[in-house]
């Protein structure tokens, strides 16, 4: 359930700060001063390109290592329900197992197909999810569909084979 984001080590965050056009450019034009015997153009250029580079990397790389530090104090948690098996309690002689259903908090990354999940106001919805009963659900789906309004959302039931007909975000029952 999570999207796992490509980290740049810092060898790629240094050529890629190089790999800038304006850094390309003072670059080639440095070296034509070197060869035009300019020399001291090309030190100029040359030094405005190292500072440059560093300081794009510094800054790069500092703001990546912040947001690892924020994103590890954020813990995004969903509430599921859950049925799980219990034994019989103390002193009862039944052998049956009883099932009983458990609402926990859990990280998002847990979530797993079958979970009941239980959304509240303001909650960010963890993974796709068929509605089951829903009131006065608004779901805003602006990353998936462009619409800027929050989109009302119900739990009826499906006629048809909905994936041949609508495309899912528009569906009224999945979020």
């Amino acid at each position: 359930n999570e999207i796992d984001q490509e980290r740049l080590h810092w060898p790629r965050q240094l050529l890629k700060a190089f790999l800038n056009p304006f850094i390309l450019l003072l670059t080639v034009l440095a070296i034509i001063s070197y060869l035009t015997d300019d020399k001291s153009g090309s030190v100029v250029m040359g030094i405005m390109v190292t500072v440059s580079v560093f300081l794009t990397f510094f800054q790069e790389y500092r703001s990546g290592q912040a947001a690892i530090r924020l994103k590890a104090m954020v813990s995004t948690k969903a509430t599921v329900i859950r049925t799980v098996k219990t034994g019989p309690a103390k002193g009862e002689e039944s052998s049956e197992d009883k099932m009983i259903s458990i609402r926990q908090e859990i990280p998002i990354r847990e979530v797993v197909p079958g979970d009941l999940i239980h959304l509240s106001a303001g909650d960010m919805v963890p993974a796709d999810v068929r509605l089951t009963y829903s009131k006065d659900l608004f779901v805003s789906q602006s990353s998936l569909t462009g619409e800027s309004l929050p989109v009302e959302k119900f739990s009826s039931a499906l006629s048809g084979d909905p994936s041949k007909t609508v495309s899912l975000p528009d569906l009224q029952n999945i979020c």
